[in-house]
């Protein structure tokens, strides 16, 4: 046979075995393959054959497969060799005796094969040329040869993204064509080869921003021709479409722009422009995000925006263009909205809206009316609305308004206009119920130390403080012997001077400028102060907002003639009040009263035959005189001017009693809470409580006949001569004249002791016997407890709230005795009704004003009301079963874990475990508003009337708030507590009581000192002395005013600390 070269094999055989037919492996092997032909054959390009014998000539290859066998092969590895490429990838492990079979077939059914035999050794090439033998003889025919074909021409490279496409005029004799590219120009055949590629068809792979080079080489079975000319081609990340979906919303000064995102797209740039069609002209922002805003622009003005995307391709085509014009938007609704009431007039005031250029208040006596009531344009904060009719409660709201328009109604609030009493605001009284809860503390001044000096507290000095009044956030002092009239912020104590040069003269002038002589009393109707000059004979006024000083009435001799303004005379004029219309004067030297037409300044005699009478105040309906000449305390009515004696004999003493049973000592100063009315009794250095109804007299605060500046708790506390008493609706305050301070009086009720209480008290149990728990209504340790939280105290009986059993009980304080007052042992629900008939749901906390209970039913979320008197159970706010943290009235308002409960009388304070909030319910209405939020997770909670002061469980701390403005600041905390939950006060201390820690601390309010009052501080239920008592999760805290009572919950029992 000849030699004849049908076709050149190339495959690469793997030593390791294994590998994926196109993974060639690191250890390779290589072959090429001969295969001879017999003589005569040849073959044409296509496959087909030249012979001279018929059974080979025009016959077509249509397969040519490989077998590999071994010795140590089980299996034969075979192989499909392409056509079109004639290379073959198989994976055959290395070793000895490796027999190759290659057979190849034809169209015809011709079937020839040849083997060979090789040792195969990783790593290494061999050649295998293999005689193909067929059965027939072969006859003499002429031979075809094929050769290398031409270079390819016509190259061309056109770049894409991360690829390049190349194309090329066809080869004639060509069976495939590879490509060649590289990063180096000139590296031709040196470079990555691609084979078997298809004109037209991309190279991937590539790095955008590189430059490649290519060469392409054509092939056939003569082998690989020259390369073709070099092309270069740089792929490139191609530029983003235009943006779609744009839009432009204006706004105050701005317009937002926003548009769906591009694919591939890494930035956006935005062009705007005041003319139309501008496009890429435009101002250009670059880097702008979707819906973003593009500011500074001028209201009014019509603005284009074209979007266009960018990315490392480049910024594609621009979007279509949008336009918007900017205009002020109407502000937002103003919050922290209040009103005051005063005498004829409310005060109403809020939060700053930002843009807001002026304000409308819009106020009716019907509620819901929003603003379809009285409108009252440009009103300021902190102004009051005038012409209001005393006794009737409004609704108001407040909008905000810019030149964008009105914005919406705030949250409705409301208030009753009422006639000022003895300078003090009405509000339904202050419930004050022995002289055992009162907390008595310095608001200004330092006693025995007198001055003129105006700052804070106890830096600030007076003379002579002698007639009070309020505005309800402020107070208005007479300091007598400095000749000027002071102002103190209740909230802060600054105190400053309004009026008064401090030269005894009466000059009328504005601030500073004007001179008094001896200022006495004081009234104020909320825009105006009013002003007996005692030893100038006249009555004065002040306008609170400009300082202006003018003379009412009186022509500065002493006498007693009626006429208008100046051509009147008074004698030594001493306490006034006013009813809004007029103003009344106890002209002490002529020993009458008079009445000043405010409107026209008309002094007329309005009535007579009183000794010395200097305090006086008035309910609207009644005027009450503090007799002090004859040390009783009359009252006259108003529309008839009868006189009749409310209390005192008429004889000095001290006594408590009914009506004339009672005495006084140079009673001076008095005011009202409509209820009640409040003596300063000056020789007796005490303030006095008056019932109106009964005219039972009580002291509540100071010791008779013992002179002294103490601050503390009913009798405990001490006055010198006190002069002047106002109240602002919560607490009292007098002017203690010979110490020259303005001093407070807070009522403490629903748990606040009434005085301080000592470390080292012997721990008892009071009620319930520990670790047994039950439901039973007995006496002392017989009673059972399932988990007491809450309790609280009217001074005879505790009320506890039985959360386990959800139930409140009553113990008798003088018996022990416990009762079942309201809910029913062992059942849960919301119903409200009689006694037992109604049900709670997880009651945590109570408190009282000693008539009703209230109590904060936890998994309900609502504030329940408890008649003491007849057990009639109703929900005062909240709706059962739903949380939430909406400010609302009554059933309209949400809570979310209400625990803590105290009260001030007007009002009732919440601390809201999982609002983490300070709730206030106003108990005559249920409107709810919050005082406080962002706590954590506040637990218990009191009151000095001033500020609340609360437990927060999980930071171990306690807060101190500011009731007038929600300001929140912690008093202690640290390692003290732990888990700290019930809380009380005594005014100048507060108890607290550690559930975990199963303690009780004591924590001065002044200083934030944190010391240990009672229990070891290891759970037990030992009773013994200070901390040598034990008790196990005490909860709930209170006192009658000389023992400290604990719920101990996890003992199950009441304890007492005396």
């Amino acid at each position: 046979m000849a030699k004849s070269l049908l076709f050149l094999l190339t495959f690469t055989l793997s030593a390791c075995g294994g590998m994926a037919a196109d993974a060639p492996s690191a250890n390779n092997s290589s072959a090429k393959v001969t295969l001879e032909l017999p003589s005569g054959v040849s073959l044409k390009p296509g496959g087909k054959m030249i012979s001279a014998n018929p059974k080979f000539n025009a016959a077509k290859i249509t397969s040519i497969s490989l077998k590999v066998t071994a010795p140590d092969l089980t299996t034969p590895i075979t192989g499909a060799i392409p056509l079109d490429t004639l290379e073959l990838s198989l994976d055959v492990t290395s070793g000895n005796a490796r027999t190759f079979t290659v057979t190849v077939t034809t169209d015809t059914g011709l079937s020839f094969s040849g083997s060979k035999t090789v040792d195969l050794v990783a790593n290494a090439s061999i050649d295998l040329a293999i005689s193909v033998t067929v059965a027939d003889p072969a006859t003499t025919s002429t031979t075809a040869t094929s050769s290398v074909p031409s270079a390819p021409t016509g190259v061309a490279a056109t770049a894409g993204n991360a690829q390049a496409t190349v194309s090329w005029t066809a080869v004639t004799g060509a069976t495939s064509y590879n490509v060649y590219y590289s990063a180096t120009s000139g590296a031709g055949t040196g470079g990555t080869k691609v084979t078997g590629h298809t004109s037209g068809n991309a190279i991937t792979g590539l790095t955008n921003g590189t430059t490649y080079y290519f060469v392409v080489t054509a092939v056939n079975a003569a082998g690989e021709s020259t390369a073709s000319s070099q092309v270069s081609a740089t792929p490139q990340v191609p530029t983003p479409s235009a943006p779609t979906s744009v839009s432009a919303t204006a706004g105050d000064g701005r317009v937002a722009v926003s548009w769906t995102a591009v694919t591939g797209a890494t930035s956006y740039n935005v062009y705007y422009s005041v003319t139309a069609g501008a496009g890429t002209a435009g101002t250009k922002v670059t880097g702008h995000t979707s819906g973003s805003a593009i500011t500074g622009l001028t209201n009014g003005t019509t603005y284009y925006f074209v979007v266009t995307a960018v990315n490392a391709g480049g910024e594609g085509a621009f979007s279509t263009q949008v336009s918007a014009t900017p205009q002020v938007s109407a502000p937002s609704s103003p919050t922290g909205v209040a009103a005051t009431a005063g005498n004829a007039q409310a005060t109403v005031s809020w939060t700053a809206v930002s843009g807001a250029t002026s304000y409308n208040v819009y106020y009716s006596p019907t509620s819901g009316a929003g603003t379809g009531g009285t409108k009252v344009t440009g009103h300021t904060s902190g102004n009051a609305i005038t012409g209001l009719t005393n006794g009737t409660t409004y609704y108001f709201v407040v909008t905000a308004v810019n030149a964008g328009g009105e914005s919406a109604s705030s949250s409705q609030v409301f208030a009753t206009p009422a006639y000022l009493m003895g300078g003090g605001v009405q509000n339904g009284g202050l419930i004050l119920n022995n002289a055992s809860t009162v907390a008595v503390s310095t608001l200004a001044g330092t006693a025995l130390s007198a001055g003129t000096t105006d700052a804070t507290g106890t830096v600030a000095r007076f003379g002579r403080p002698y007639g009070i009044t309020s505005d309800g956030t402020n107070l208005f002092v007479a300091d007598q012997t400095n000749n000027t009239i002071r102002k103190i912020v209740i909230a802060t104590g600054v105190v400053t001077t309004i009026a008064g040069s401090g030269t005894a003269a009466s000059t009328d002038g504005t601030g500073t400028l004007a001179s008094f002589n001896s200022p006495t009393g004081i009234t104020t109707d909320g825009t105006n102060l009013f002003v007996t000059d005692l030893a100038g004979n006249t009555v004065r006024k002040i306008v609170i907002s400009t300082g202006v000083v003018t003379t009412v009435a009186g022509s500065g001799i002493a006498a007693l003639t009626d006429g208008t303004g100046t051509a009147a005379s008074f004698s030594t004029p001493n306490g006034i009040v006013t009813d809004g219309a007029n103003l009344f004067v106890a002209d002490q030297a002529n020993n009458v009263v008079r009445k000043i037409v405010i409107s026209t300044g008309v002094v007329t005699t309005f009535a007579t035959g009183f000794t010395a009478p200097r305090g006086i105040t008035t309910d609207g309906t009644n005027l009450f005189i503090a007799n002090s000449g004859g040390n009783i305390i009359q009252k006259i009515v108003i529309s008839t001017g009868a006189v009749t004696t409310v209390a005192g004999s008429g004889a000095a003493g001290s006594a408590d009693g009914t009506g004339t049973a009672a005495t006084f000592k140079l009673p001076v100063g008095i005011t009202t809470d409509g209820t009640n009315l409040y003596v300063v009794d000056n020789n007796n250095h005490t303030i006095r409580k008056i019932v109106i109804s009964t005219g039972v007299v009580t002291t509540i605060a100071g010791a008779a006949l013992t002179s002294g500046s103490t601050d503390g708790t009913g009798t405990a506390a001490r006055f010198k001569n006190p002069l002047g008493v106002t109240t602002n609706g919560s607490n009292l305050f007098v002017a203690d004249g010979s110490n020259f301070t303005v001093r407070k009086i807070v009522p403490l009720m629903g748990g606040a002791v009434p005085k301080p209480l000592a470390s080292g008290g012997v721990v008892t149990t009071f009620a319930g016997s520990a670790g047994i728990s039950g439901s039973t209504d007995a006496t002392g340790t017989a009673a059972r407890f399932t988990t007491p939280n809450g309790i609280t105290t009217d001074g005879a009986n505790l009320y506890v709230v039985d959360f386990g059993n959800y139930t409140i009980r009553k113990i008798v304080i003088s018996t022990g005795a416990v009762t079942t007052i309201a809910g029913s042992a062992g059942v849960t629900g919301s119903a409200d009704g009689t006694g037992t008939a109604a049900t709670f749901n997880g009651p945590t906390s109570i408190t009282t004003d000693g008539t009703n209970l209230y109590v904060a039913d936890f998994y309900n979320n609502t504030i329940r009301m408890i008649v003491i008197s007849s057990g009639v159970v109703t929900t005062l706010a909240g709706a059962a079963g739903t949380s939430g943290f909406t400010n609302a009235t009554g059933a309209a308002a949400r809570f979310n874990g209400p625990w803590g409960i105290t009260m001030d009388g007007t009002y009732l304070y919440v601390a809201e475990a999982n609002n983490q909030a300070i709730r206030k319910v106003e108990i005559a209405t249920g409107i709810v508003t919050t005082v406080a939020s962002s706590l954590n997770s506040p637990r218990a909670i009191t009151t000095d009337g001033t500020y609340l002061y609360v437990t927060e469980y999980a930071s171990n701390a306690v807060d101190k708030i500011l009731i007038a403005t929600g300001a929140t600041a912690t008093l202690a905390s640290g390692s003290g507590f732990n888990s700290p939950h019930g809380i009380v006060t005594d005014g100048t201390n507060l108890y607290v009581d550690n559930l975990v820690g199963h303690q009780v601390h004591k924590v001065v309010i002044a200083t934030g000192v944190v010391t240990t009052f009672a229990g070891s501080g290891t759970a037990g239920s030992t009773d013994a002395t200070g901390t040598s008592a034990q008790f196990n999760g005490p909860v709930g805290i209170t006192t009658d005013g000389t023992s400290l009572y604990l719920t101990d919950a996890t003992n199950r029992t009441i304890r007492k600390i005396q």
